[in-house]
């Protein structure tokens, strides 16, 4: 296990409070980063892995009764309180990890657990205004869909207006 001395610590917050001063962030959502963030947790490593194939969605199967991995792998990370992890997913390359994190963080903000700065708002915005393919389940259907078209859905509407966040989606078809 890696340990950190006391002058790495203290270096590192010093640099993320002329960071956040730069950027506007709130340094104790930095501070709340390093001392819970914990990118060994295998919920937060499958919703961040570039190279596994993710289904969005609320549930799977032939019976449709099955919850897909991310959904589970998400959920987990909610009733950890991870919400650290779960901000940090916004960041991944792993799309359907990215929508699982941009549903759990707007639901948690809209009932009063967290509270998302203008900051994680904008990079939710920037990720939703930008355009890619989402793998999915609808019970026992499966397709690929833009995302695009997946946040223009009720579900993704009541939560984005719920926390008073507007998009801008070009149309490309």
């Amino acid at each position: 296990m890696k340990t950190t001395s006391r002058r790495q610590i203290l270096t590192t917050l010093i640099w993320l409070i002329f960071v956040s001063d730069l950027f506007g962030h709130s340094i104790t959502d930095q501070v709340e980063y390093i001392s819970r963030s914990d990118t060994t947790n295998p919920s937060y490593r499958l919703l961040t892995d570039s190279t596994s194939t993710l289904l969005y969605g609320e549930y799977c199967g032939l019976d449709g009764q099955d919850q897909p991995a991310g959904r589970l792998a998400i959920e987990d990370l909610i009733a950890k309180k991870q919400f650290s992890l779960i901000k940090e997913l916004l960041d991944s390359q792993n799309n359907e990890g990215r929508v699982y994190a941009i549903e759990a963080l707007l639901d948690l903000n809209r009932n009063g657990i967290i509270n998302l700065s203008s900051f994680d708002k904008k990079k939710i915005i920037r990720i939703i205004e930008k355009d890619f393919e989402i793998f999915r389940c609808l019970g026992c259907e499966y397709e690929t869909i833009d995302s695009s078209d997946l946040f223009q859905e009720q579900k993704f509407q009541d939560l984005l207006n719920s926390n008073e966040i507007k998009i801008t989606i070009a149309n490309t078809k």
